[in-house]
């Protein structure tokens, strides 16, 4: 099992994984770059990788993985974009949330 280490604890909060899922990555992935629309199936977030893309063509794309707004398919996340962090929140809209949580 992999825990995310995070500056507070989720238990203590009662944080519920219903309200917000959790998927755990291999930290080392992003040095190779891990695909946009790759980790947004896998994440859950989207059915298919053609309804990604649909959702990033669109005129009022609502995808953001860490806050940025993801207006290309060909969008890579590595370890430039999480600054140091080692949780990603990647997002489709305002309420379909998932947290990706890095580990060594």
């Amino acid at each position: 099992v992999q825990t995310c280490a995070l500056p507070i604890s989720l238990e203590k909060v009662g944080y519920d994984d219903s309200v917000l899922p959790v998927a755990h990555r291999k930290f080392a992935e992003l040095d190779a770059g891990i695909p946009a629309v790759d980790l947004a199936v896998d994440v859950g977030l989207f059915a298919s990788k053609g309804e990604v893309r649909r959702e990033i063509s669109g005129k009022n794309s609502g995808f953001r993985i860490g806050g940025r707004q993801i207006t290309s398919a060909d969008f890579t996340v590595t370890r430039d974009l999480l600054g140091g962090r080692r949780v990603l929140l990647v997002r489709k809209g305002k309420k379909n949330k998932r947290m990706v949580c890095f580990y060594d």
